[in-house]
């Protein structure tokens, strides 16, 4: 029974203020700022566990039988700790307790390992990090013993789940290197579920970047993981929460067109599986996404619909959580009364589910708010809990500063000692040597010709440290030149590919069109104005129809060399014709989508962007067998996104890059001159998603 790697994750409302002295224990709740990503995701956590309470009876009913075989009581009795593990942690101690037992006896490694791994995971809700990590590490030492490729995945989960602890400590730098490196080692194994496991990394990496607020790299491991997402893991309950993290980055990058996009495409989805914990993550990101666009009687009513389900789930962290958000806007609203209602149900939940910062930041609102209406009394009450609730915060704080006081001033303490003792020294040696003057003078002339040194090969070293750093600078210039020469080649290669392609094409269109126009018009005459035996006019006949086609052809040619559309009306029209063209040819269906595109972009910018959607769709007509493709362009403010997706046969993208193909070179090059990134997911049978952004 292998075990998907994925630590449930604790997030806080972000507050408007903390206190400078509980820097550590606030970064361990340093979840804030991703509010649906609330959802006690754990590390055991499967489709099956989202199911009603008769699972886990009929998994207690299963355990109790008589004669069931020990293998099969150990799982059981580790699932129903699992399962416990939200509502009873005592309950759910006891069952993992046995399970280990047990596991011991029949000297199964692997179940002694799950059973702790379980345990680990009970210290973690309870927010126990050492003991989490502690049991971990046995976990993985037990695991270690087990050679077969199920211990090998469950040793890489477990170095996950310590990364994930790691995290929520505040160690965000080595969490994110012990994910990459669990990925890397996953792909060198062959377990079932392997994708899944590599969606459950990637969205542990995002995580990450949601926590240091970074949400364009949480986006991108976030689309990386939903790029794996297939026929197997498309109803796995973690591509659920992945599709809710990456409608959460549109939001926090303020990408309110795309937030609003996936919230419509995939509001079915998220309703046809009705689980609790998902509709009220759900729901949150409408309320978030009805803040965003000023909102706030659509983003009330969502964070009321978001709450009722928390309730539904017994998720107290989140019920807090959007307890606080409606507390908030009912405070912006200076509906004060119904303010203070939410912010006291916040704040008994963050005292039952010991959310420190969170019910301190409670009660300073309350505080406030209870000034604001006059309620002096009250306004103190709850200022001095605030004030105290503080002080023992920082309590611990405290303690380490005066240590570091107390061993300052020792310190300084024994070296005024020694300065005194050498001092005595100095004098008795001046008393002792009082005649030899001229010896007291040569060693003094020696110690300032030896300060003279030393400072002389200070300065010396001093100069080859300038002169290194000016040459790291000059380097770095160069650099930067080389990157712009080459910038400007490119530029230059591109302007003047697209103004021989206007020439060749005026010159197909107005040239040699004009001509085979005159010769058709010629021959036309000649038919009407000279005897011609049949066989001879039939001859005819079949040149002034190749004449016909040979004008459309050159015609074809000159309009994609420039489409004329695309100087006179823009790239949106441009790229619709040429989608519409395609479609009428029957080759493949593609469906054309364009959003905030009512101005246009610059000129150049567009024939760069209509060349890398036409040799994008070259190449899936070519290679991918496709059916469908999507081709979308979105642009908000000054950020421009485009997406070419198709269903054809995919291909492996490292072998591609060692080909160095020149549409990928063409592709990458005009991404360059865009100053943009170029993203391109695709396996063999999976086919192929390319994003550019600028």
């Amino acid at each position: 029974m292998f075990r998907p790697f994925f630590l449930e994750n604790f997030t806080l409302i972000r507050h408007q203020e903390k206190p400078n002295l509980i820097i550590d224990y606030w970064r361990m709740h340093k979840l804030l700022s991703i509010l649906l990503l609330s959802g006690l995701l754990s590390s055991y956590v499967t489709k099956s566990s989202f199911a009603q309470d008769h699972y886990l009876d009929s998994l207690k009913r299963e355990a109790l039988k008589a004669g069931v075989a020990d293998t099969t009581l150990i799982d059981n009795l580790i699932k129903i700790g699992d399962r416990l593990g939200y509502s009873d942690k005592v309950a759910a101690r006891d069952y993992l307790d046995r399970a280990y037992t047990l596991a011991k006896k029949r000297s199964l490694s692997l179940s002694m390992g799950d059973a702790l791994s379980g345990i680990a995971q009970a210290h973690y809700r309870t927010n126990n990090l050492d003991s989490c990590m502690h049991y971990l590490r046995l976990a993985d030492t037990l695991y270690a013993f087990n050679n077969t490729e199920g211990a090998k995945a469950r040793q890489i989960s477990s170095k996950m789940n310590m990364a994930t602890v790691l995290r929520t400590q505040g160690q965000a730098s080595v969490a994110i290197t012990m994910y990459l490196e669990g990925i890397d080692s996953l792909r060198h194994i062959d377990i079932p579920d392997k994708s899944m496991k590599l969606i459950t990394a990637y969205l542990n990496i995002g995580l990450v970047y949601n926590e240091l607020n970074q949400y364009d790299k949480a986006l991108f491991y976030h689309k990386k993981g939903l790029g794996l997402v297939d026929k197997q893991t498309t109803s796995d309950i973690r591509t659920y929460y992945l599709r809710l993290h990456r409608i959460h980055d549109f939001i926090e990058l303020h990408q309110y067109d795309s937030a609003k996009y996936y919230l419509d495409k995939e509001n079915p989805l998220f309703i046809k599986l009705n689980q609790v914990d998902i509709n009220s993550q759900l729901y949150t990101n409408w309320g978030m996404y009805y803040l965003g666009i000023k909102d706030a009687a659509a983003a009330l009513t969502a964070f009321e619909k978001a709450y009722r389900y928390a309730i539904s789930s017994k998720n107290e962290f989140r019920q807090e959580q959007i307890l606080a958000r409606i507390a908030k806007i009912y405070r912006e609203k200076k509906q004060y009364r119904e303010s203070i209602e939410y912010f006291q149900k916040a704040l008994v939940l963050s005292h039952a589910i010991q959310d420190k910062p969170s019910e301190m930041h409670y009660l300073k609102q309350l505080a406030s708010l209870y000034t604001i209406t006059k309620s002096d009394r009250l306004a103190a009450r709850h200022y001095q809990q605030y004030v105290q609730l503080a002080d023992s915060l920082n309590a611990t704080e405290n303690k380490r500063k005066i240590n570091e006081i107390e061993n300052k001033y020792q310190f300084t303490k024994k070296q005024d000692s020694i300065l005194v003792l050498q001092k005595d020294n100095q004098l008795q040696r001046l008393q002792l040597h009082k005649r030899h003057t001229l010896n007291i003078a040569l060693i003094a002339g020696c110690a300032s010709l030896l300060l003279l040194i030393v400072l002389t090969y200070r300065n010396l070293k001093h100069r080859q440290r300038l002169l290194k750093q000016e040459k790291t600078i000059h380097t770095q210039k160069i650099i930067e030149l080389e990157k712009d020469r080459q910038l400007i080649a490119v530029q230059s290669v591109l302007k003047g590919q697209e103004e021989e392609r206007g020439r060749l094409s005026r010159d197909l269109h107005d040239g040699v069109g004009g001509l085979l126009s005159g010769v058709k018009l010629t021959l036309s005459t000649m038919k009407g104005n000279v005897f011609l035996s049949e066989e001879n006019a039939h001859t005819v006949n079949n040149v002034i129809v190749q004449l016909d086609q040979s004008i459309a052809e050159l015609r074809r040619v000159s309009h994609n060399m420039m489409p004329e559309a695309l100087i006179k009306y823009g790239l949106k029209e441009a790229l619709e014709n040429y989608c519409e063209g395609l479609n009428s040819s029957g080759i493949i269906s593609v469906q054309f989508q364009a959003y905030g595109m009512d101005q246009r972009l610059e000129q150049s910018t567009e024939i760069v962007v209509y060349r890398i959607v036409q040799e994008l769709l070259s190449n899936v007509i070519k290679h991918a067998q496709a059916k469908q493709v999507l081709v979308q362009l979105i642009r908000n403010d000054e950020h421009f996104t485009l997406t070419v997706e198709d269903d054809g046969k995919g291909f492996n993208l490292e072998e591609a890059e060692k080909k160095d193909g020149a549409g990928l070179a063409n592709i990458k090059a005009r991404t360059e001159y865009l100053g943009g990134t170029l993203d391109i997911q695709s396996n063999p049978d999976e086919g192929t998603s390319v994003n550019v952004n600028f």
